[in-house]
């Protein structure tokens, strides 16, 4: 569901800024994300490379070292043993290319990334999110919209086991199944605080930090 007045590109007017505002979300597309993917995809490749160049009985390292690295073939035993371990191989040299592809698709495509936008004017809040197409669905993205007068209250959940991500949430007031509605993921402790007193300040409801243990 795509609404006309907030564009993905431009969400909105430049005479609407002091009534906008706007909170981006980071998705996939980090440093840390991209050199993974980068790892990934290099490895798969140059295992593809020397593999092929060892096949055909060249040396694609050109140095003192490099006669000593034997085909893999070579080095198995025969039979049925040696069927499967080049299979079991074959088999991670595929897993390691697709990661790779679905790492690369991820980032470029920034899943997860998007932004949340209150509008005082209007008087509504708009959710955009990339994400990956689902089913029978060839939408790359969602969005959703609340009104926001049932906006009660923003809260802030952290969680004590120190590895986990903490999260805002949204409570709302003219729902009784699904109050809380979390819309943004973090663990900078310091970044979810800011974030979340600059959005309860905007919207002028209350700001509350909730810990959470763990069963």
């Amino acid at each position: 569901m795509a609404y006309d007045f907030y564009p993905r590109n431009q969400p909105f007017l430049d005479s609407d800024q002091e009534s906008v505002l706007v909170e981006h979300v980071t998705g996939f597309r980090t440093k840390l994300n991209f050199f993974f993917a980068f790892i990934v995809f290099f490895g798969s490749v140059a295992e593809l490379v020397v593999g092929i160049y060892g096949y055909r009985g060249q040396n694609l390292i050109v140095s003192c070292w490099s006669k000593q690295i034997i085909f893999y073939p070579k080095v198995f035993p025969r039979g049925i043993a040696g069927i499967l371990i080049q299979g079991i191989l074959n088999l991670a040299r595929f897993f390691n290319i697709s990661s790779s592809a679905y790492l690369w698709y991820l980032y470029f495509l920034n899943v997860g990334g998007g932004y949340d936008l209150f509008d005082k004017k209007r008087g509504l809040m708009y959710r955009f999110r990339w994400i990956v197409p689902r089913n029978n669905e060839n939408s790359t993205y969602e969005d959703y919209i609340f009104l926001a007068k049932d906006i009660e209250s923003i809260h802030m959940v952290l969680y004590w086991d120190a590895d986990s991500t903490h999260v805002l949430m949204l409570k709302r007031k003219s729902y009784q199944k699904f109050r809380y509605q979390t819309f943004y993921t973090f663990c900078d402790m310091k970044e979810g605080k800011e974030k979340g007193r600059r959005m309860a300040t905007f919207l002028r409801v209350p700001f509350k930090i909730d810990w959470y243990k763990p069963n």
